[in-house]
């Protein structure tokens, strides 16, 4: 059984703006998403290859509180924007549930879904949830099953060939300041992702009572612990390897989580996400990156992914 990392659950106030920031800094295909009607929540997408960005939003309180994703969401936006979720894709839904209910671990789900794009094209899925600790601790990612045609309804909503709504940002037009991100549309790939945590030996014990039968064992590099997550790295710092006022203020506001993340080209990612982690944790304005909505995103270069 094959789990890879399908998404990024990204928290926000307003998805639409979300989207537009980040589109004015970085050459992103990005959509419109749609809305989970009975969730009471709505999306944004930004496509990094076969991994994407969801922009999640809340446009009704009393519903997005009758569900997981969104009393999760609420949760999150309470203590600000950020990173809330990892979604992991699978195509074995109820035999996860099985190993995990096998093992005494709680869960929720699995929870359906749906959502219809701005073409008119349904889209549906599954999801699961392992039982979120109090507090804030790191979120274990939860888990996705997408239902008939997933590849072909992922690909559509990827490349706005049939999706109306769609946005490439290429050289950016009128929009471009700063020339920053002198990239082909669409050649951005997530490499990895930066999570301050207390302990990352404890939330490693945590994902691998989880997960630990369908990931690839973690590795130590340097301060951190690296899983890989399906060709992308997610790297648990502790809170001390960051600037301490900084990484206080980080955990008392919005607890445990991914901060940060790197984007390479095409070409260079695969090696970006294999190469020892020697970035900083939570670069600063005057370094490579961008806050964008309470998430640092920084561009790995070239010459850098070779290292």
């Amino acid at each position: 059984m094959r789990l890879v990392l399908d998404h990024v659950v990204h928290a926000v106030r307003d998805a639409h703006q979300a989207r537009h920031t980040f589109m004015h800094q970085f050459p992103l295909a990005t959509s419109e998403g749609g809305r989970h009607e009975a969730w009471g929540t709505y999306n944004t997408l930004a496509h990094l290859g076969p991994v994407y960005v969801e922009w999640a939003a809340v446009f009704d309180s009393d519903l997005a509180a009758g569900n997981e994703f969104g009393r999760w969401l609420l949760y999150d936006l309470a203590r600000g924007e950020g990173v809330s979720q990892l979604a992991l894709r699978t195509s074995a839904l109820d035999a996860v549930a099985d190993t995990w209910r096998e093992a005494g671990l709680p869960f929720v789900g699995p929870v359906r879904g749906r959502r219809v794009r701005p073409d008119g094209l349904e889209l549906t899925w599954r999801l699961l949830f392992p039982a979120r600790e109090a507090g804030a601790n790191f979120p274990l990612p939860f888990l996705i099953e997408w239902g008939p045609r997933p590849q072909e309804s992922i690909a559509a909503d990827s490349t706005g060939s049939t999706a109306s709504g769609q946005q490439r940002n290429g050289s950016h037009g009128a929009d471009q300041e700063r020339g920053n991100a002198p990239f082909a549309d669409g050649d951005l790939r997530l490499t990895r992702m930066h999570a301050l945590v207390q302990s990352p030996a404890r939330t490693s014990e945590r994902l691998s009572q989880y997960y630990g039968p369908f990931l690839p064992l973690p590795e130590r590099r340097g301060e951190a612990v690296v899983w890989d997550v399906g060709g992308v790295s997610l790297c648990l710092w502790p809170a001390e390897s960051g600037p301490r006022a900084r990484s206080a203020e980080v955990l008392s506001t919005r607890g445990e989580r991914v901060v940060a993340v790197n984007l390479a080209r095409t070409a260079s990612a695969a090696s970006a996400s294999s190469g020892e982690g020697g970035q900083s944790l939570c670069p600063s304005p005057v370094e490579k990156g961008h806050l964008l909505h309470g998430l640092w995103v920084s561009i790995v270069p070239q010459s850098a992914s070779k290292s």
